[in-house]
């Protein structure tokens, strides 16, 4: 049965992301300015709105929380991700990355999060590597650095 209802978006949701402890959830709404982009982290326990995060110009299409719920990564029809430090409040951004020529309709880490996989209206993959973000393949065996490097 439905427990509860979380209202406060303007405009119909997208997408949503639990972290893996099942202590959060972000969600977003259809957006054609910025100030409708934004994305809502929820308390999960109490069904709080935690705090609202700008970045995006445009609809945010995905999310997904790292394995250990130390990041949030998101993608937009605004061509960007953004890769969030989640253990701040509120969430700040690492990386704001210009990912695609098009919208980027999908966006995945990594287990253990050392890569970030974007796909696009553009008919490309991307794989970004976490530490800096640059366009690249996923590094050797033994060279991976995590996330906070």
């Amino acid at each position: 049965p439905e427990r509860r209802k979380l209202y406060g978006h303007p405009n119909e949701i997208v997408c949503l992301a639990v972290s893996h402890d099942g202590t959060r959830m972000a969600s977003a709404c259809k957006a054609q300015v910025a100030a409708m982009a934004q994305i809502f982290v929820w308390d999960l326990q109490s069904c709080d709105l935690l705090f609202q995060l700008s970045g995006h110009a445009l609809t945010v299409t995905q999310m997904e929380y790292s394995d250990d719920g130390r990041r949030l990564l998101s993608a937009s029809r605004d061509r960007h991700f953004i890769l969030w430090n989640s253990e701040v409040e509120p969430y700040r951004p690492l990386r704001v990355v210009m990912a695609h020529s098009r919208i980027v309709w999908s966006c995945c880490l990594s287990p253990g999060g050392h890569t970030v996989a974007t796909g696009s209206r553009d008919k490309t993959v991307k794989l970004w590597g976490c530490r800096d973000g640059t366009l690249g393949a996923e590094p050797a065996a033994g060279t991976q650095q995590p996330l906070d490097s």
